[in-house]
């Protein structure tokens, strides 16, 4: 079952997660995240030295190659910590 709620949160100190387990189900909601990061991760930028993301979760989702590079270049760019980052049942990911 998909979670329910915000896809990505903000805690204290400028933290974020983002609940995207199962919940990416298609180019248009996975867009819509990536956008809200984008934002998010600007905004946080003018107030935080270093942006980390608590838990990124994106397990059980059929991403695209190009899907995951844009979230890798987005998080590459703002130059972004990742504690916990899932990604488990995503068939894209594999030995290739």
């Amino acid at each position: 079952m998909a979670a329910q709620g915000a896809l990505i949160v903000s805690g204290p100190g400028g933290t974020i997660e983002i609940k995207g387990r199962r919940r990416l189900e298609n180019a248009k909601v996975f867009e819509a995240m990536l956008t809200d990061l984008s934002n998010r991760l600007t905004s946080n930028l003018n107030q935080h030295k270093t942006i980390v993301i608590a838990d990124l979760d994106i397990s059980q989702n059929k991403l695209t190659h190009e899907q995951f590079e844009s979230l890798f270049m987005t998080l590459g760019v703002a130059g972004v910590k990742v504690q916990r980052f899932r990604m488990f049942g995503c068939a894209t990911l594999n030995d290739e």
